[in-house]
């Protein structure tokens, strides 16, 4: 199950039986996981049962949270406040301990609803489970993961919910509906189209993304037949059909921004802070006709037009405010990025530190974000004085004159307070883009 525009389509069935589920079933608070592999639908299935009129009007509150990988307590929290309270600079600097009494009296005696989406560990269900209290009103969680201890951790009344792979039927019928929305598809194409949707193997994810491929061209049978000869060479089993099927899907002036973004942003993205990076890296240059801001513009359009970011919000105006990948396609990048020395991350956290002992890593790294700058200059430093191949860096430290040394900086980000004075930033004569 996907979406097209505001649409989903798919998993009728399914849906039918999670409602009757959520809405009938144990008076007692309950858990539904759903568990399935990446690029499934857990996600969509759970956006369908969340703005179900059923669902809306049966519950009290409802709210949504996604964990992702690294499970940041105060951040999840924070984010399932923010549906049920009006934001509060106080709740933004208490402890976890106290966001999770906040939240748990927010949800004292309601009967609500929530969503845990990408939950990847049962450490994390143990912090987040005591901020649910059981009003013995029918309250209800949702929880996605591709886990299947974690799905089973969490059980309490109902078994964990296991999404299939679509049928060729299904398969089919989300590929019109990306690639011709409304429209029919010219009979001419039903045959190759058919042939088309089997060899994505019954994933969605993998469906919406030969659609976007598939959108761009002419409605002709030779470049259907093009397409279908490139999907049925890829290596058939599991995840490694599905990689090949992105490497497909991925045009080629977008490769090295696109394994970028999914290399170092594991969550939403501010689409302007990720155009400034993209520049800062020269993966968006500018030409006599337009500007590098309107040429990396260009290319986040033509991500999400591709499917291969997914919109989180919007501003008022309607235009993209954030951007985010789905984890089957960072898995992509991660993958890639392996053999490509151009793109590095340093992780922040202080297992990574052994990363930046190593001088090799250190030769050919070109990009490095570290929270806590002591760690920065203590290792970096010991191995690469002048910093000649660095290009970027985040901080959030007051040692920021440190930096001074990194001489072919080209992209500065600094939080919190500097008292020290700024002249040592005309050291760095590269720098593009300075955000304070």
């Amino acid at each position: 199950m996907t979406t097209t525009s505001e649409e989903i389509v798919g998993f009728e069935d399914e849906t039918a039986e999670l409602m009757h589920q959520l809405v009938w079933g144990t008076k007692h608070l309950d858990v539904v996981a759903l568990v399935g592999m990446p690029g499934i639908g857990k996600t969509t299935m759970a956006k369908r049962l969340y703005t179900h009129n059923d669902i809306t009007s049966r519950f009290e509150v409802c709210s949504w949270c996604t964990i992702s990988q690294v499970y940041n307590k105060r951040k999840t929290k924070l984010e399932l406040l923010s549906n049920l309270v009006p934001p509060n600079e106080n709740t933004r600097i208490r402890s976890n301990d106290e966001l999770a009494d906040e939240l748990r009296r927010c949800l004292l005696r309601k009967r609500y609803f929530i969503v845990i989406d990408d939950l990847w560990s049962s450490d994390a269900w143990d912090d987040l489970k005591r901020c649910f209290p059981d009003n013995y009103s029918g309250s209800r969680i949702i929880l996605t993961t591709r886990q299947d201890r974690v799905a089973s951790y969490t059980k309490v009344f109902s078994a964990p919910h296991r999404l299939r792979l679509f049928t060729d039927e299904e398969s089919w019928f989300l590929l019109q509906k990306n690639v011709f929305g409304e429209e029919s598809c010219p009979p001419k194409l039903d045959v190759i189209g058919m042939q088309i949707a089997q060899y994505c193997g019954g994933l969605p994810l993998a469906i919406i993304l030969v659609a976007g491929v598939l959108a761009k061209l002419d409605k002709d049978e030779v470049r259907w037949e093009e397409v279908a000869y490139d999907l049925s060479s890829c290596i058939s089993g599991d995840k490694q059909k599905y990689m090949d099927i992105i490497n497909l899907s991925l045009p080629n002036h977008l490769t090295n921004g696109f394994l970028y973004f999914g290399k170092n942003f594991e969550d939403e993205i501010l689409v302007r802070e990720l155009i400034q990076l993209w520049i800062a890296e020269e993966f968006a240059v500018g030409n006599q006709f337009k500007s590098a801001e309107d040429v990396a513009k260009d290319y986040v359009k033509e991500l999400i037009d591709s499917n291969l970011v997914m919109v989180v919000r919007r501003n008022f105006f309607g235009e993209v405010k954030t951007i985010r990948m789905h984890d089957l396609l960072r898995e992509f990048c991660l993958t890639r990025c392996k053999s490509y020395r151009g793109i590095n991350l340093q992780p922040r956290v202080l297992e990574g530190i052994k990363f930046l002992k190593d001088t090799q890593w250190v030769l050919w790294t070109r990009i490095v974000l570290c929270d806590f700058l002591f760690i920065f200059y203590y290792f970096w430093f010991a191995n690469l004085n002048t910093g000649d191949n660095m290009d970027l860096v985040c901080v959030t430290s007051s040692n920021a004159p440190y930096i001074q040394f990194l001489i072919n900086l080209r992209y500065l980000s600094m939080k919190g307070n500097f008292d020290e004075d700024p002249s040592w930033l005309s050291n760095l004569k590269y720098l593009k883009t300075l955000i304070l």
